[in-house]
C-alpha cells in the first residue's frame, strides 16, 4: 500500500523488467502498459509508461474522481523474451484529504469550519479577520475585566451600530441600572412677623410683605 492518495492527485511509480530466466534487468519485448483499477474495476484514467534506463520503468498518471475508503491499484503488462507477464505494482486508499492538505494548527491558517466547534480549551489569541456572520447562539459569559475600554477602538460603537429598539426595557436585567432619587431643596417664603411687632398693618396689595421688607432694611414702621 502507498499510503492515502484523493482525486485529481498526480501519481507515479517505478516498476523494472527482467530477464524470466536469469532475473537480470532487460527491457521489455515492447513498452509495457498500464492499467488503473477503482474497487477492483478498471477505470478509464490513462496510464503514460516510460522507459528510464534498461529495465526500469515508470509508470504516470491523473487519478480519477474517487469516495473515501476506496481502494486504487496500478497494474502492468510487459512482454519480456516472449513471455507475457503483468501484475499489480503500487495500491493506495482514498480520501478526501490527505494529512498535508490539513492545516498545521502550530501556526496554519483554518480555510473554513463547516461543522460545530463543540469547545475551545485554550486562549485564542486574536482574531485578526472580519466575522462574517451573525452569532445566533448565546455567550455563556465574560470574566470579570474581560472587557475594558481599551477591547472598543474610538468609534467602535456609535448610533449607526445600534438598531432601532436593539435595547429596550427587556434587554435590561432587573436593577441594571441603578437608581438615583434626587431632593430638590425649596427655599422657604420668609416668615411674616405676627400682628403688633412693629406696628405691621396688614392691608390689601401686599402691604403687609412691603412692611416686612421695610423692617429689614432698619425701617421701624411702613404706612401708606
Amino acid at each position: 500500500m502507498a499510503g492515502i492518495v484523493k482525486s485529481g492527485q498526480s501519481v507515479t511509480c517505478v516498476f523494472v523488467t527482467s530477464n524470466p530466466t536469469t532475473g537480470a534487468a532487460v527491457n521489455a519485448d515492447s513498452l509495457p502498459t498500464g492499467l488503473i483499477y477503482v474497487n477492483g474495476t478498471v477505470n478509464a484514467a490513462s496510464v503514460t509508461v516510460t522507459n528510464i534506463t534498461t529495465g526500469v520503468y515508470k509508470a504516470a498518471v491523473t487519478l480519477p474522481s474517487l469516495s473515501a475508503g476506496d481502494v486504487v491499484d496500478l497494474r502492468i503488462s510487459a512482454t519480456v523474451s516472449t513471455i507475457a507477464g503483468e501484475g499489480a505494482v503500487w495500491s493506495a486508499t482514498a480520501d478526501t484529504k490527505r494529512v498535508s492538505d490539513l492545516a498545521d494548527f502550530a501556526g496554519g491558517a483554518v480555510a473554513s469550519v463547516s461543522g460545530a466547534v463543540g469547545s475551545v480549551t485554550g486562549a485564542v489569541g486574536s482574531v485578526t479577520g472580519n466575522v462574517g456572520g451573525n452569532v445566533t447562539g448565546s455567550v455563556g459569559s465574560v470574566a470579570s475585566g474581560g472587557i475594558t475600554s481599551g477591547s472598543f477602538a474610538a468609534g467602535a460603537i456609535n448610533a449607526a451600530a445600534i438598531a432601532t429598539d436593539a435595547i429596550d426595557a427587556d434587554a435590561l436585567a432587573a436593577d441594571a441600572v441603578a437608581r438615583q432619587v434626587f431632593v430638590l431643596a425649596v427655599p422657604r417664603p420668609p416668615q411674616l412677623p405676627r400682628e403688633g411687632a412693629g406696628h405691621l398693618h396688614v392691608e390689601p396689595d401686599g402691604a403687609a410683605l412691603r412692611q416686612h421688607q421695610a423692617q429689614s432694611l432698619g425701617f421701624d414702621n411702613l404706612t401708606r
